[in-house]
């Protein structure tokens, strides 16, 4: 129930699918570079040489992780969500608050996320414990 107002402001910054779906999509040509005002995100690599194609999980999840609401509009026209929910469910490296708040926004039972169930949790823990 608290984060009702959260997924209302999510949904009216970045949810109109009509709108941002770009025209190369209905193609399904991704891009072939990200655009620079995200290389803020990327800071452990050089931003200029990713593919968001190629890359289309590790870019996902980077920017649902600790990206801004300019970030989430272009992840939402650029991707499917079908790319979307897959990466939501099978990468490891996304924080847990993130997991848990994507998971409820996209309607993914909280089992299918892998970053969410038990032994990884556990594993986290002992290598990180704050």
């Amino acid at each position: 129930m608290k984060y009702v107002f959260l997924y209302a402001f999510i949904e009216y910054c970045i949810v109109d699918f009509g709108t941002i779906r770009p025209v190369d999509m209905k193609k399904n040509i991704l891009p072939t570079t990200l655009p620079k005002e995200f290389y803020k995100f990327f800071w452990d690599t050089d931003a200029s040489t990713i593919d968001p194609g190629h890359n289309k999980m590790y870019v996902i999840s980077r920017l649902l992780d600790i990206g801004n609401i300019q970030a989430l509009r272009w992840l939402i026209g650029t991707y499917n969500t079908d790319d979307i929910i897959k990466t939501i469910k099978s990468k490891r490296d996304l924080s847990s608050r993130s997991a848990t708040f994507w998971a409820k926004f996209f309607h993914i039972n909280r089992e299918d996320v892998v970053c969410l169930t038990e032994p990884f949790l556990t594993q986290r823990k002992t290598l990180w414990q704050y």
